[in-house]
């Protein structure tokens, strides 16, 4: 495994523990796993709104709701948000 892609994979576990703690606390669960999906797990257009909200406060990056809406797991999400604060993080 090379630096760059150790990196990147230690950024999205990091990413995925914080979405965790938001799908659980907008979810209202603890039974929530990295392997879940969104709906399967109780969530609706308008929780996924908020997850959205708190995906950009807590990473400073904007994700669109349909990031959220498409991703077939959590892992999946934590990959599309990763990618996109390595993206912000260059000049």
């Amino acid at each position: 495994m090379t630096q760059e892609s150790a990196t990147e994979a230690s950024l999205t576990h990091q990413t995925l523990e914080v979405l965790l703690r938001i799908h659980r606390e907008v979810l209202d669960t603890e039974q929530v796993r990295g392997a879940d999906n969104f709906f399967d797990r109780g969530g609706n257009s308008l929780l996924g709104i908020q997850v959205t909200r708190r995906i950009r406060s807590e990473f400073g990056v904007r994700v669109p709701a349909k990031a959220v809406f498409a991703a077939a797991s959590l892992q999946d999400l934590a990959a599309v948000v990763a990618a996109a604060r390595v993206e912000g993080a260059r000049p």
